[in-house]
């Protein structure tokens, strides 16, 4: 790394620091005295299976056989580092807690480091990687609600800018990298597939992730069988998406309907209940991927681009979805977004989600987390176009940016 690059990574690493003040303090006021992390002198409430997990592997058990297991393998082994420190706390409040926020938040700035080698100049590249910490999806989701959607958002990442950059085994090995840690992390392939510079690469970044996913797998499901499959739609929790889950439009519309129903009994009116089916909302999540795809094997607007517009349609349209995911688009749209307005769309798109998650749990209110997810999604449907044109004038006025390639 050059000494300006590292002067710039230094700078971001400060702001970091001074980030995670903040979103410490709010976990501390804000979330914790409504039982977000459960008990003071307790366990964290959403710690629970990465702690049986872990204690399952120290022990020399098997994941899937041994302990009820929905993740891909590497997630669980990386989870060791926090869960151990939980241990050594005793698995108390707040210092187990703060284990896992610091460990997520880390990933957070691993990213944010990488975006600094996304940008034609390190200049852009502090910018972009400014615009990725200061967004509330990001350091929010790993701090504030403390799940693991930024270790994916890392692996991710990582494996864009070496496409990027055309480092064909090192952006493979990546992918692999993240499968392993979600297995939505798949995206990736016919993404990289669709931008690779040569037949050579097409082949690598067709073949060499998914053989890694399977190396890592093949212990398990050899141990395990059925029980490391954690694709299977048969069971809820698992890695697919034919199921309702968290702050999705689907699903929170149909605790909104349960609760219009229940309040309409009480008051002694009828009420007809209008469910969405998971069945139409994977048509819909189908049909409007294959229309975001169409559009990207015919336009091709560049990498991170097209990886914005699949994720963007992706994620709004699954039935379930974590807010978390949202990080993603977080790192895709932080170089692209370059006017004060996609910048500020962007930051609110970011706290919109943030604050439906936390009306959706802890504060239970199903109605304000429909209506404020419906807001993200708008905005989200003026941010994407907008920094697609924003991108797209600036690589006519200067067709050697990294990010504005159209294909790498």
């Amino acid at each position: 790394m050059d000494s300006e690059r590292r002067g710039y990574a230094l700078r971001v690493g400060l702001v970091f620091l001074l980030l995670m003040a903040v979103y410490l303090a709010l976990a501390w006021w804000v979330y914790a005295p409504r039982g977000y992390y459960g008990e003071v002198t307790g366990q964290p409430r959403f710690a629970d299976p990465w702690f049986a997990r872990a204690e399952t592997i120290l022990e020399g058990g098997v994941l899937y056989r041994d302990v009820f297991t929905t993740t891909p393998p590497l997630t669980n082994y990386l989870l060791l580092a926090p869960s151990l420190a939980a241990r050594a706390a005793g698995y108390l409040n707040p210092w187990t807690t703060l284990a896992f926020m610091v460990f997520f938040a880390l990933f957070c700035l691993g990213t944010a480091w990488a975006l600094l080698w996304v940008g034609a100049t390190p200049r852009e590249g502090y910018h972009a990687a400014l615009m990725f910490l200061l967004n509330p999806l990001t350091l929010g989701n790993a701090v504030l609600r403390r799940q693991d959607e930024s270790i994916l958002t890392f692996f991710s990442a990582l494996a864009l800018v070496l496409v990027l950059r055309k480092k064909t085994v090192a952006a493979a090995l990546a992918m692999g990298g993240a499968i392993l840690i979600k297995l939505g992390g798949l995206f990736l392939v016919p993404l990289a597939c669709l931008h690779a510079h040569r037949l050579r690469a097409v082949a690598i970044y067709a073949v060499l992730p998914v053989f890694v996913a399977f190396l890592a797998f093949a212990p398990f499901l050899a141990l395990a069988g059925k029980q490391a499959m954690i694709w299977r739609t048969e069971q809820k929790g698992n890695e697919h998406p034919f199921q309702f889950g968290g702050v999705s439009l689907s699903r929170l519309w149909n605790i909104r309907e349960r609760a219009l129903e229940r309040q309409a009994r009480r008051e002694g009116r009828e009420w007809r209940r209008r469910n969405i089916t998971i069945e139409q909302a994977f048509c819909v999540l189908l049909v409007g991927s294959a229309l975001a795809l169409a559009l990207v094997l015919w336009r091709r607007y560049g990498l991170l681009q097209d990886a914005t517009i699949l994720l963007s349609v992706g994620l709004m349209f699954s039935p379930k979805l974590h807010a978390g995911y949202f990080s993603l688009l977080a790192f895709t749209l932080a170089p692209l977004a370059r006017s004060w307005v996609s910048r500020l769309l962007l930051f609110l798109f970011g706290f919109t989600v943030l604050t439906a998650d936390f009306c959706h749990y802890p504060l239970r209110n199903p109605d304000l987390a429909f209506r404020l997810m419906v807001d993200a999604a708008l905005l989200l449907a003026m941010i994407v176009p907008l920094v697609v044109w924003e991108s797209r004038r600036a690589s006519g006025a200067a067709t050697g940016r990294v990010y504005n390639s159209g294909a790498v």
